[in-house]
């Protein structure tokens, strides 16, 4: 078992994977504006005992390392932890990802690499335009966090070229009066029963598998939920009279949503996809059905805030008490205007 260093020594760590040099002795030099510890490499050496000797070396007499050979290894370590604080865990997961393709210059010292190295690293790659330009932004992040800890002066990341760029999605494109009759017909179909629901109410499809099941009020005839904006949640969604009967099948008062057990909108549209194909109805995406429900509203002649306050647009949170029957019953009226 290694022997324990002093606190405020050092450490030597043994990095992963087949490395010429795997040994990397680093320094703690302080903490930043934001408590992290601020921790910069020495060296990588061959053996743990080159490493302890280069480490011993440094603290006998100890240099500056502002100019050293920070790597980007290094750069990357100290932003992520601080970046990780701040955003979700499937963001973190995804750079974590991203960084094991930057494995050919991790070693490399942050001030020896310039353009040449990082174009060279994502012309080498073989990845979907969106994940380059992913690849790239995480280039950039850390190039930034080098340059505000003075480690370096150029961000050379933002002028890379990764030469793709991503597709054009397809535009949404809403049901027609004859699709939304053919869905009918088929509204047994689970996936297709919540396609309808999602086109008569006008709810992103996240949005109706998180709505709970307490603030569904189907004697009043409304539902409250939504996401996205401050204007989105918690607003009024009233209850279409075609779509109170798919909602009754799927209403359960022990269950914690009205969806249960709950999905996603990625895990729904493989179920959506296949139950459009089946009769015939290719080309729709999930998002379609608020579009439809945009597009049939405003052909009924619906009042625009009143869409807006349905949709999660505008108006915010309308939930008081005071103000709450009126609402209902006014954004009831518009949304009965839909007659298909």
């Amino acid at each position: 078992m290694p022997m324990k260093l002093p606190n405020g020594y050092g450490s030597v760590t043994k990095l992963s994977g087949r490395r010429r040099n795997p040994y990397m002795a680093r320094v703690t030099l302080g903490r930043d504006d934001y408590g992290m510890l601020v921790r910069k490499s020495i060296g990588y050496y061959h053996t743990r005992k080159e490493a302890l000797a280069a480490l011993a070396e440094y603290n006998r007499d100890p240099y500056d390392l502002s100019a050293a050979k920070v790597t980007f290894g290094d750069m990357y370590a100290q932003w992520i932890a601080r970046y990780s604080q701040t955003v979700t865990p499937a963001v973190v997961a995804k750079y974590t990802y991203l960084y094991k393709i930057c494995e050919p210059i991790a070693d490399k010292p942050m001030s020896d690499l310039k353009l040449i190295q990082l174009q060279t690293l994502i012309d080498s790659v073989d990845l979907k335009p969106t994940a380059l330009n992913q690849l790239k932004s995480l280039l950039n992040l850390v190039f930034k966090y080098a340059i505000k800890l003075d480690v370096i002066q150029t961000n050379y990341a933002e002028r890379i070229d990764t030469g793709k760029q991503p597709k054009t999605q397809n535009p949404h494109v809403p049901f027609l009066p004859d699709e939304i009759t053919l869905l009918w017909q088929h509204a047994d179909v689970f996936a297709i029963k919540l396609a309808l629901i999602l086109i008569y109410s006008g709810m992103r499809a996240g949005e109706l598998f998180a709505m709970r099941t307490e603030d569904v009020h189907l004697d009043d005839g409304y539902m409250i939920g939504g996401s996205k904006t401050d204007a989105g949640k918690n607003r009024i969604i009233p209850i279409h009279h075609k779509i109170l009967p798919l909602i009754q099948s799927l209403y359960n008062p022990d269950a914690p949503t009205l969806v249960y057990p709950s999905m996603t909108r990625n895990s729904y549209t493989p179920h959506f996809n296949t139950a459009l194909h089946q009769i015939g109805l290719d080309g729709h995406r999930t998002h379609d059905c608020r579009h439809t429900f945009a597009s049939l509203m405003d052909e009924a002649g619906a009042n625009r805030s009143a869409l807006k306050r349905i949709m999660g647009h505008a108006g915010g949170d309308v939930t008081d008490a005071v103000y709450i029957h009126k609402t209902v019953d006014n954004l009831k009226k518009e949304i009965e205007l839909i007659t298909i």
